[in-house]
C-alpha cells in the first residue's frame, strides 16, 4: 500500500482543491462561458459523469508498451498543449534522446504519428485504486467544498475535481515505471497538468513548464523548476499571480525562468489571394453574437472563415454549422482537422476577442483587430490593445469600416510583438521548440546555456533567475 501512502501524502500538501486551480481557488473569479446548452447541476450527475469518464479510460491490454527508462516524459492534455509541445519533442527524438509521451485519448493518431504518443489509459487494478481514493476521500471532499466553496463547485464541477484521483494514481504508476529525468507539459492550471507536478515533485523529478498560449492573472503562480515562457508579458503576468497564489497554497517555488518566444510551429508562407475575413471564437463569445455578426460581414460583401475554439462545446459547433453552411461566403475552419497557419492562409484581417490567436496572427504578419462579440467582463485581457499587437473596434459599424480599407489599420510594432514573444525577428523565430529541446538538453548533460541565453536585467529576486535569449 506504499502508493495510498505516498498519494495520501500528494494530497496533504496539495488537496484537491488545489489541483483543479481555477474551480477550487478562483471559481469567483472566472468568466462565465456563453452556450446555447443547459448543463445539469446535481452532485449526483457530476459523480455519474466522473464514473463514466474512468470507465473509459480502462484498458486491459494496451497498444504500446510503456519504456521502463525515460530521460524526457512529454504529457499532453488537450490539442494546443500538443501543438506547443511538439516540435521540442520531436527535436529530442530526432537527436536520439530518451523521449516518450502521453496525451488524452482523442489526440493520439498513432498512424500518423511522426514519433509514438500513447493515449491516457489505466488498467484494473488502478481503476480499482482510483475507486479506492474516490471512497476514502469523496466524502470528506464534498463536505469541505459546500462549506467553503460557492455552490457552483460542488453542483457544476465536482466531476473535476474527483479526476484528480484518476490523474494522480495514473502518473504515479507511469513515472515510477519509466523513471524520467524530466517531466515536461504545457499547462499549470489545469488538473490532469497539475497532478502530474505534484506526482513528479514528490518522486523527485524535474519539472518543466511550456506555455502553449497568453496567461491570465488567475493562474497559479509558476512552481517548475524549468519555465519556458513566451515573453516579458508572461513573466509580468506570472509574477502578479505570486500574492494570490500565496494567499491559497503558500510560497510557490521559484525555478529558472526562459523568456524563449511562443512554442506553437507556424507557416509564415501566407497565400498571396487575401479575400476572407478570419473570425476566430472561443467559450466566451455567444454563438448567436457570432451569427450576427457573421451575416452582417456577409450582407457588405465580405467572405468569412470562422474558427472555433479546440474545446468549443459540441450545441455551439452545430448551431454554429446549422445557421451558416448554406451560405456561400461562409467557410469553416476545425481546429481538429485544420492548424491555425492554414486557418491564416488567405486571410486579410484576424477578427478576434479575448483570445491568444491575436499573437500568432501577429507573428506572420496578419493584421488583427480585437472586437468583443458580447460585453467582455475584462476587456483586452491579455493586452494586445494596450500594447499594440491589435487594435480594438468598438462597434460592428467600426470593425466594418477596418475591414473595407486595407490600410486602415497601424501594424504593430517589433517590440510590442516582442513583449510577448521575445524571439521575434530573431534567429530562433519559429525554432522556438528547437531552442527549448537544445535547452533541456544542455541541462541534462550540466553543460552551461550562456551560448543560448543571457541573463535578463530586472530578474526577480536572489532565488529567480531570468534568461532572454540571445
Amino acid at each position: 500500500m506504499k502508493w495510498f501512502h505516498d498519494v495520501q501524502k500528494i494530497l496533504e500538501i496539495e488537496p484537491e482543491e488545489f489541483l483543479a486551480y481555477l474551480y477550487g481557488q478562483q471559481l469567483d473569479n472566472l468568466a462565465k462561458p456563453h452556450s446555447n446548452s443547459t448543463k445539469r447541476n446535481s452532485v449526483f450527475y457530476h459523480l455519474l459523469s466522473f464514473l463514466r469518464f474512468l470507465i473509459m479510460q480502462v484498458r486491459f491490454k494496451k497498444s504500446f508498451k510503456t519504456p521502463s527508462k525515460v530521460d524526457y516524459y512529454f504529457f499532453s492534455g488537450t490539442v494546443n498543449q500538443k501543438l506547443a509541445l511538439e516540435s521540442t519533442l520531436h527535436k529530442i527524438y530526432v537527436d536520439g534522446g530518451a523521449a516518450f509521451g502521453t496525451a488524452d485519448r482523442g489526440l493520439v493518431n498513432t498512424n500518423n504519428e511522426a514519433f509514438m504518443y500513447e493515449a491516457v489509459s489505466v488498467n484494473g487494478l488502478d481503476f480499482l485504486k482510483v475507486l479506492l481514493l474516490l471512497f476514502v476521500r469523496g466524502g470528506s471532499l464534498w463536505y469541505r467544498l459546500s462549506r467553503t466553496h460557492p455552490p457552483l463547485a460542488i453542483s457544476s464541477y465536482f466531476d473535476i475535481f474527483c479526476k484528480s484521483y484518476f490523474y494522480l494514481i495514473y502518473f504515479y504508476s507511469l513515472l515510477k515505471k519509466c523513471n524520467p529525468c524530466f517531466v515536461i507539459t504545457a499547462n499549470d492550471h489545469n488538473v490532469s497538468n497539475r497532478c502530474l507536478r505534484a506526482v513528479a515533485e514528490h518522486l523527485g523529478i524535474k519539472t518543466v513548464y511550456l506555455q502553449h498560449a497568453s496567461v491570465s492573472a488567475l493562474f497559479p503562480a509558476l512552481s517548475y523548476d524549468y519555465a519556458f515562457l513566451d515573453g516579458q508579458a508572461s513573466l509580468d503576468c506570472y509574477l502578479k499571480c505570486e500574492s494570490g497564489y500565496a494567499r491559497h497554497c503558500g510560497r510557490a517555488k521559484r525555478g529558472l525562468v526562459f523568456l524563449s518566444g511562443q512554442k506553437k510551429e507556424l507557416d509564415f508562407t501566407q497565400s498571396c489571394v487575401n479575400s476572407h475575413v478570419g473570425v476566430a471564437i472561443n467559450m466566451l463569445d455567444d454563438p448567436r453574437k457570432v451569427l450576427e455578426l457573421i451575416n452582417e460581414l456577409v450582407n457588405v460583401g465580405l467572405e468569412v472563415k470562422l474558427r472555433w475554439h479546440p474545446a468549443q462545446l459540441e450545441n455551439d459547433k452545430d448551431l454554429l454549422k446549422k445557421e451558416l453552411s448554406e451560405i456561400n461566403e461562409v467557410e469553416f475552419s476545425d481546429p481538429d482537422c485544420q492548424r491555425v497557419s492554414c486557418f491564416f492562409s488567405g486571410l486579410s484581417f484576424l477578427v478576434a476577442g479575448n483570445s491568444s490567436i491575436h499573437l500568432e496572427a501577429t507573428l506572420i504578419g496578419l493584421r488583427s483587430i480585437y472586437f468583443e462579440f458580447n460585453p467582455a467582463s475584462s476587456p483586452d485581457y491579455y493586452g494586445y490593445v494596450k500594447f499594440g499587437v491589435a487594435v480594438k473596434a468598438n462597434s460592428t459599424k467600426e470593425l466594418i469600416s477596418m475591414l473595407k480599407v486595407e490600410r486602415s489599420t497601424k501594424p504593430p510594432t517589433m517590440k510590442a510583438i516582442r513583449h510577448y514573444s521575445a524571439t521575434y525577428r530573431g534567429k530562433w523565430q519559429n525554432r522556438e521548440g528547437e531552442l527549448v529541446a537544445d535547452t533541456l538538453k544542455l541541462i541534462h548533460a550540466g553543460e552551461p546555456i550562456s551560448n543560448l541565453y543571457r541573463v535578463a536585467t530586472g530578474s526577480v529576486g536572489a532565488e529567480q533567475v531570468i534568461y532572454l535569449v540571445k
